[in-house]
């Protein structure tokens, strides 16, 4: 799936040169939560009830143009997200740091001069995640599943020349958390839920 993405950007970027387009970089803050159902099994019998933590992103981005008001954009982006949680007993915040290679692919509309809309998709693929409590890391990668898939939508407005700031929410549509038991046939007999929420503030720089 990852390889199907990564193609699909790559595509879209060469044919850049075919048509009038867009690359460039990014970067910005994420202001990222989850929803999570039955968390004592997501996360090992820890129960978390999460809240909103800031991560960050960076990456790149390429527009295609189809016509004067639609656009079609591919971006490759490093983002920090997850979510905090308050230690109801000890009185503690830890803090779930999900690293994502995202792959966002959108449409964007042009709805007045140097103002955007666009919505799409946004997969991505889990790197790696921790939860950092009592001032130490613990990785949780093994109990997330690597896949995730979102929907995007948001807007974007040009402040000057090639510079352009922008706000954007991604929340995924199935679960991130990997069946914590099982049955004596190896099937899940319980599950629990995990969504991720990401709300992205962005600036990005127009290189050509």
């Amino acid at each position: 799936m990852l390889k199907r993405i990564l193609f699909i950007l790559f595509l879209s970027i060469s044919v850049k040169f075919y048509a009038q387009s867009g690359f460039g970089i990014k970067a910005g803050a994420n202001h990222s939560t989850s929803i999570i159902e039955n968390s004592s099994l997501v996360f090992g019998r820890i129960e978390v009830n999460p809240y909103y933590k800031v991560g960050y992103h960076l990456g790149l981005y390429n527009s295609l143009e189809i016509n004067n008001n639609l656009l079609f954009r591919t971006e490759v982006l490093f983002s920090d997200s997850g979510f905090s949680s308050s230690d109801d007993i000890f009185k503690k915040s830890s803090f779930f740091h999900l690293y994502y290679l995202r792959v966002p692919m959108l449409f964007e509309y042009k709805l007045v001069n140097d103002f955007n809309i666009c919505f799409g998709i946004d997969p991505g693929y889990l790197i790696s995640a921790s939860n950092k409590r009592y001032g130490r890391f613990f990785d949780i990668t093994q109990l997330l599943n690597r896949y995730d898939f979102g929907l995007s939508g948001g807007f974007e407005y040009r402040v000057y020349r090639n510079i352009s700031a922008g706000l954007r929410y991604t929340q995924s549509l199935f679960s991130m958390a990997q069946p914590e038991y099982k049955n004596d046939f190896g099937d899940p007999k319980d599950r629990s839920d995990i969504l991720n929420k990401v709300l992205r503030f962005t600036i990005s720089y127009r290189i050509i």
